[in-house]
């Protein structure tokens, strides 16, 4: 039975311990330069994620997990683009 359990376990697919917004958050309290958030870009560990969700996605294969994730992915886009959207349009003092 052991056995049975640690090949289980091993076929398990390592998930994301934190959350887009978790390695937002980390970004934003560096107090980075407008042009450091003009220039940001998820993690290649996010990058990779999204795009396997999107794939899955596109194959109709989602998990309910999955579905969550790529809302949050979409939910943590959308912000970054309005973020940036608006830093553009600050002028520089």
């Amino acid at each position: 039975m052991l056995t049975t359990i640690k090949r289980t376990v091993r076929r398990v697919k390592p998930r994301l311990k934190r959350s887009i917004f978790d390695e937002i958050a980390e970004f934003l309290a560096t107090s980075p330069s407008r042009d450091a958030i003009l220039d940001y870009h998820p993690s290649p560990a996010f990058q990779r994620r999204a795009s396997q969700l999107l794939e899955k996605n596109r194959d109709g294969v989602l998990t309910d997990r999955d579905r969550r994730d790529l809302d949050e992915f979409a939910h943590a886009e959308s912000f970054f683009r309005r973020l940036k959207a608006k830093m553009r349009g600050v002028k520089r003092t």
